[in-house]
């Protein structure tokens, strides 16, 4: 009976794993969703605009992992002050991260 749970735990382990590294999103899905979820849209030349604002595109960092994906990006608005967007993606969804030990982790 024990060999049969274990084997059991095992394969869905791997369905895990293997559900986890086929649904990690691309580098162009976290831009989709950065522009839907907190209304950035970007032209050429680094020009952004959030909402009716326009805002200046800084850098970016994306980190394709093994079983996710995480990206941070950087605008600076008219006065000066920095916009960071921290983004994890797993099983093809994405959540927003603050700077905090879990990010530093994780990305």
């Amino acid at each position: 009976m024990l060999k049969k749970t274990s084997l059991s735990a095992g394969i869905v382990m791997v369905l895990l794993i293997l559900g986890m590294v086929v649904t990690r999103p691309s580098d162009e899905s976290f831009d989709e969703w950065v522009s839907k979820q907190h209304h950035i849209t970007c032209g050429g030349e680094g020009i952004c605009r959030k909402g009716e604002r326009e805002i200046m595109f800084s850098s970016s960092g994306f980190k394709n992992a093994l079983l996710f994906s995480s990206k941070e990006q950087e605008f600076k608005d008219p006065e000066g002050d920095l916009i960071t967007i921290r983004t994890l993606g797993l099983f093809g969804k994405f959540i927003d991260m603050d700077d905090g030990r879990l990010w530093h982790v994780l990305h």
